[in-house]
């Protein structure tokens, strides 16, 4: 069992390493996209809710408080908001950027395993 998973980590290296250039202009065009319209539509519902929740005026106390009262969700993401607002921007662009930053990590995270899990044709389709 061992030996068929580090097969299948080095299979997937290898066509990691094979496609580059492809692998490489499939993520610049999926950030391209990603990126380019975070401020087209006007926020949502949930995204208000978000940031009215995460406001970096507030103490983390007082986030905290108002996600206990409000909120059933975990709050790690409104304290990673909260944060992120108090250093860099608190305001619609800022907040999705964020969370389009990170799905952009989780992709690049993900492609060795999607390369070990399915032929790599199917990857290469599965990714665009």
């Amino acid at each position: 069992m061992g030996s068929n998973l580090i097969k299948s980590i080095i299979k997937s290296f290898v066509f990691i390493t094979q496609h580059k250039a492809i692998l490489l202009f499939i993520l610049l065009t999926g950030a391209f996209l990603r990126f380019k319209g975070l401020t087209v539509q006007s926020l949502w519902l949930d995204e208000i809710i978000t940031m009215n929740l995460s406001d970096p005026s507030l103490s983390l106390g007082q986030v905290l408080k108002g996600l206990i009262r409000f909120e059933l969700h975990p709050p790690f993401h409104y304290v990673l908001i909260h944060y992120w607002s108090k250093f860099f921007a608190y305001n619609d662009f800022a907040a999705r950027f964020l969370s389009a930053r990170l799905e952009f990590v989780a992709l690049q995270l993900c492609m060795p395993l999607g390369g070990r899990s399915i032929t790599g044709g199917s990857a290469l389709v599965l990714a665009c």
